[in-house]
C-alpha cells in the first residue's frame, strides 16, 4: 500500500469550502480558523499542482479539478464513517439512536 502525501484532513477541509461556499463559512462548520481552512486547500493545490478553487473577494468558484477532488471528498468521509462504524461494532460498542414504537396504551402503562 502506498501512502500519499495529502492528508486526508485537508481534503475533508476542502470539502467543507466547496458544500460551504466560503472560506468563512467551512470555518464555521469545522470550528477551525480561516486561516487554516485557507492553508489546508492551499497544501492540496500545491501538492496536486492544480487550482481547485477560483476566489474573488466574496465568493469561490470550484474548478473541474476541485468538482472531480469533491466527488473523491464525499466517498473519503463515507469510508472514514463506515471504518469508524465497523471498528466499534466490532469492539461491542452500541452506538447511534434508537427508536422504539408502541401502541399508545402501552404507552400509558
Amino acid at each position: 500500500m502506498k501512502i500519499s502525501a495529502i492528508d486526508p484532513k485537508d481534503i475533508l477541509i476542502f470539502a467543507a469550502v466547496v458544500e460551504a461556499g466560503t472560506m468563512t463559512g467551512a470555518s464555521k462548520v469545522t470550528t477551525k480558523p480561516k486561516a487554516s481552512i485557507s492553508r489546508a486547500v492551499a497544501r492540496l493545490e500545491e501538492q496536486l499542482q492544480v487550482r481547485l478553487l477560483e476566489r474573488s473577494v466574496r465568493t469561490i468558484a470550484v474548478t473541474d479539478a476541485g468538482h472531480l477532488l469533491y466527488e473523491h471528498a464525499i466517498r473519503l468521509s463515507q469510508e472514514l464513517q463506515d471504518a469508524e462504524a465497523a471498528v466499534i461494532a466490532l469492539n461491542g460498542r452500541v452506538q447511534g439512536t434508537l427508536r422504539i414504537g408502541c401502541s399508545l396504551t402501552i404507552g400509558q402503562i
